[in-house]
């Protein structure tokens, strides 16, 4: 026989019940006479029910209510059971009779009088309180906050306002009604329209928190869409001030002019101001141009005669080691300093009063307040646009420095290989005048204008190369200038500085063996590569000097440039009868000179046309203007035959 625990475990309609079996057919008939009950009266009391089948309250409360028909809408209540359409008549009830009272009432007499339950009337009157609180809130305000509504309803709050408070939208501390927001939609609609901006604020009540204001803008903007190119129409930023996208962008193309100016500013200045990191670069490119021109095949017989000699001599370039030990230097601060520039040149960028200063109709009309709000969107857009501009410049500014670098330095080639000319000349006409104790006036000027140009064009190099300064470098203060450079604490500067005094002591000594390379290594520590011309780009030079002053002599002869012939023509019968060039210029002494050298040469080989060019350098010192004619009409068919005629 079994058990009767077995037996209702067996059985899953059977339940053990204080040793009583009870089956789910006796339950769903209490649960049917219960059902019929509170259609009846609406309510039912637990501890009457449970007396009346014998049953604990507890399972009561567990096993009836769950076998109710739903469409009773059967609440449990602590100490009863009652439908949905007792508790609306409870409500009613104690409405009508609260609202049609005329002086202090008891809710116990009420409750004798409705003959409903007490806690029922006392429970609605309550509600009713709560409610004709929020609802007279709501209708005076059109919004009521989420604090007051747990302060009254506690965790029903929001479900209580999404159930009671018709046309509410949800915000961040607050339910407001739609027709508060039809204002800011319209202004806002208008704002996308006009590409301008708004401010909400005042649009909307003024409980509303930065939050809710930010909330409304969401709303209002998410039904717009996005822009063509996929970003937002407008801008939500702190105070409830909503500006549109068209706004911020015709706002950044009409400053583009101030941003260009600011960049092109800010490069001058970072190219005024170089950093050592720059420096660093251009001292890396100047070793690998060096490198380069090392590789370069040459023999013994194609160099420069001077240039032996001065390695005979022992005077080798030393400029790539110093500028080793600058690079080595300068190498371990060069991350620091290019972010420090780099900094600098950031701080160039556009600043609040600057886009004040620029006159923009559409920025003056609106209120500071406006102003610091929209300044947070356009100032990452001018940022970035100063960036682009000033990449640009500073690539164009690099640009310019580099052209200019480069025809400096062809500059300087171009002279440097005419003193080497100039100085080559001197040895082979020194040779010639050992029996004379005066040397030629055109010595002195080789040295003083030909390497003295080179020199002070070196101390400008060098001065821009140390600090970005432009000098202007003349005999007066040259040496003062240099002082300057050897007092820098900067190495390079100071090695750079000695450099360019031995050169300088050399041009002043009139010393033709070591001026021209003790220049070149005063140029190689100046970052500018000079080479001197070897026997095939002598040839070669001198070919076009005749092919030069034979033009120029013709020209000069065509116009009766009478002074420019006799120069051209001393140029013409040096290069061909001496095979050198002499640089002088075209006054009387330096024709005069001119003129003796080839006197001297004359005392080797006959010079065809020096009788002419001697008649025609008097007559440009003491003739008339008849000798002069004279000597210029004689002097020309030697000149103007070819290129090799003199």
């Amino acid at each position: 026989m079994l058990k009767a625990g077995d037996l209702c475990r067996k059985t899953a309609s059977l339940s053990l019940l204080d040793g009583d079996i009870i089956s789910s057919s006796f339950l769903s008939a209490v649960a049917a006479e219960t059902e019929q009950q509170l259609q009846e009266e609406g309510r039912v009391m637990l501890s009457a029910l449970a007396q009346k089948h014998s049953l604990p309250l507890s399972f009561i409360k567990q096993e009836i209510p769950q076998r109710l028909c739903p469409q009773l809408e059967v609440s449990l209540q602590a100490a009863s059971l009652e439908t949905a359409a007792f508790a609306a008549h409870v409500a009613a009830a104690t409405r009508g009779l609260l609202r049609g009272a005329v002086s202090p009432l008891s809710l116990t007499e009420a409750a004798q009088a409705l003959d409903l339950p007490l806690e029922n009337v006392l429970h609605a009157a309550l509600e009713l309180i709560k409610n004709d609180e929020v609802l007279s809130f709501w209708d005076a305000n059109g919004f009521v906050s989420f604090s007051l509504l747990q302060q009254i309803f506690g965790v029903e709050a929001k479900a209580y306002a999404r159930r009671q408070l018709e046309g509410a939208t949800e915000l961040s501390t607050v339910f407001i009604k739609e027709t508060l927001l039809l204002s800011p939609k319209a202004a806002l609609e208008e704002t996308l329209a006009e590409e301008s901006w708004v401010e909400l604020a005042p649009l909307l009540p003024a409980a509303l928190t930065e939050g809710d204001l930010k909330a409304v803008a969401a709303l209002l903007l998410s039904p717009l869409g996005s822009t063509k190119k996929g970003g937002p129409q407008a801008h939500v930023v702190e105070g409830g001030i909503v500006v549109s996208e068209a706004f911020i962008a015709a706002l950044t193309e009409a400053l583009n002019p101030t941003v260009h100016a600011k960049a092109v500013q800010a490069a001058a200045n970072a190219a005024a101001n170089k950093s050592p990191a720059a420096k660093q670069q251009q001292q890396q490119q100047q070793q690998q141009q060096q490198q380069r021109a090392a590789k370069t095949p040459t023999n013994a017989a194609g160099e420069s005669d001077w240039e032996d000699d001065s390695k005979r001599r022992g005077r080798k370039g030393k400029s790539s080691k110093a500028s080793g030990g600058k690079q080595k230097a300068s190498s371990s601060a060069a991350t620091q300093q290019q972010q420090q520039h780099q900094q600098q040149q950031e701080q160039g960028g556009l600043v609040l009063e600057d886009v004040d200063a620029a006159g923009i109709a559409s920025w003056e009309s609106i209120p500071e307040h406006i102003k610091e709000a929209v300044w947070g969107l356009l100032q990452p857009r001018l940022a970035q646009a100063f960036a682009a501009a000033l990449a640009t410049c500073q690539a164009s500014v690099l640009q310019q420095q580099q052209q200019k670098a480069a025809a400096e330095g062809e500059l300087l080639q171009q002279r440097y290989e005419v003193l080497c000319l100039g100085l080559k000349a001197l040895e082979e006409l020194q040779q010639q005048q050992q029996q004379q104790q005066k040397p030629s006036p055109l010595v002195a000027y080789l040295f003083k204008f030909n390497a003295f140009e080179i020199i002070d064009r070196l101390i400008l190099v060098a001065f821009r190369h140390a600090s970005g300064e432009e000098v202007e470098v003349s005999s007066n203060n040259r040496q003062q200038l240099l002082s300057r450079l050897a007092a820098s604490p900067d190495e390079g500067s100071s090695s750079t500085a000695a450099a360019l005094q031995q050169a300088a002591a050399a041009a002043t000594k009139r010393d033709t063996a070591a001026v021209g390379g003790l220049i070149k290594e005063a140029a190689d520590e100046c970052h500018v590569f000079l080479r001197a011309p070897d026997k095939r780009r002598a040839k070669q030079l001198l070919s076009e000097l005749r092919s030069t002053w034979t033009a120029a002599a013709a020209s000069a002869a065509e116009l009766q440039q009478h002074r420019k012939l006799c120069h051209a023509a001393a140029n013409l019968l040096l290069l061909k009868h001496a095979g050198v060039y002499l640089e002088f210029p075209q006054e009387d002494w330096a024709l005069s000179a001119a003129a003796s050298l080839l006197q001297q040469q004359s005392l080797k080989s006959p010079v065809e046309g020096l009788q002419e060019l001697i008649a025609l350098t008097e007559a440009l010192s003491n003739g008339s203007e008849e000798a002069l004619k004279e000597a210029a009409a004689a002097l020309k068919p030697k000149t103007t035959a070819g290129p090799n005629a003199a």
